[in-house]
């Protein structure tokens, strides 16, 4: 039994390697399958207003300070996404605001959206879709 135990031995030693390589590859192959295709996901992020003129003496208040957005992107830009989150609030750029209730298109921040989120990044729908702005005087205080 001694010439069978001679044999065996650099099987047993072939198959675990041979099994370790095949476990490895399948990763990679499944990673690599992961990875293909468009996928629609939902953030939430909150909201900046940006350029109410200060020396109007205007003072403008976002109304919804949280929207959420559908977006279609690639899986690698979603993981890199998740990875390195961007916390930062989006930017409302808004300018000439006179009437006491402002509604803009949230359509507005799509561009903004889809900068932070990578190259493939496609946004759907923001929602709501109308952001509401309340514009009155500021107050004088003593």
């Amino acid at each position: 039994m001694g010439a069978k135990d001679r044999i065996r031995a650099p099987f047993a030693a072939l198959n675990g390697r041979t099994f370790a390589i095949c476990l490895v590859l399948s990763a990679f192959l499944w990673l690599l399958r992961t990875l293909q295709g468009e996928r629609t996901v939902t953030y939430d992020f909150s909201i900046e207003l940006v350029g109410a003129e200060a020396s109007t003496g205007l003072q403008a208040i976002l109304l919804d300070s949280a929207a959420q957005a559908e977006v279609a992107l690639s899986p690698w830009d979603h993981l890199v996404g998740r990875m390195v989150p961007n916390t930062e609030p989006v930017r409302l750029k808004v300018e000439g605001l006179r009437t006491p209730r402002t509604e803009v298109p949230s359509g507005q921040l799509s561009a903004e959206i889809e900068g932070r989120l990578g190259k493939s990044a496609r946004v759907r729908t923001v929602s709501p879709a109308t952001l509401a702005i309340d514009v009155r005087r500021k107050s004088k205080t003593p």
